[in-house]
């Protein structure tokens, strides 16, 4: 029993490295991100049409969905921080683009939303839409692209998170589109 409580303990130890890792050349002190598995319909949809399992959230419907993928900030003492965002995507769509916002939303009601970003071949994503991208991979915001999105403020804000629109999988495995993670960093 020891053993295997040694071995997953060096296993969530070396998953947090390489994380810290990735995030190190980014210059990147603190971040906090969530489990796609957070991923809800947004705007009334019905829930039903999102499918989730140990890849993330993905849309199985033959619509496309709004997906609300809001940043879980736990127990951290202090105030988050964060000037940057990424998001990870498996799309699987070569009809309709997987496009992306980040949002904070302030205890007033006030809004901020930061630029869009899509799915395509490019690393890190596109500032338009490419129907015709399938795979997988990444979208990052910097910079100016997080609009108003970022932790200044940080005193009055209540939400954070990533809205994504999702092309929709028409009922097969094999053309859901998923996202699988995010972060604020």
């Amino acid at each position: 029993m020891i053993r295997r409580e040694t071995h997953s303990v060096a296993k969530w130890l070396g998953r947090s490295i390489v994380l810290l890792g990735m995030l190190a050349p980014l210059g990147a002190s603190a971040y906090t991100g969530g489990s796609a598995n957070l991923c809800q319909v947004a705007y009334g949809g019905d829930q039903t049409q999102v499918f989730h399992d140990d890849l993330g959230a993905g849309n199985y419907s033959s619509s496309s969905i709004y997906l609300n993928c809001p940043v879980p900030w736990g127990t951290n003492s202090g105030s988050p921080s964060w000037s940057a965002a990424l998001l990870q995507t498996a799309d699987n769509s070569s009809t309709s683009p997987l496009g992306c916002w980040i949002y904070k939303t302030m205890y007033s009601g006030s809004q901020y939303w930061s630029v869009a970003r899509y799915t395509c071949s490019t690393a890190d994503g596109c500032p338009d839409a490419t129907s015709s991208y399938v795979g997988n991979g990444s979208i990052r915001w910097t910079g100016s692209q997080m609009g108003g999105a970022t932790s200044s403020g940080i005193g009055n804000w209540m939400s954070a998170g990533f809205v994504c629109l999702m092309p929709p999988g028409n009922g097969s495995y094999s053309t859901t589109s998923w996202i699988t993670g995010y972060m604020l960093y």
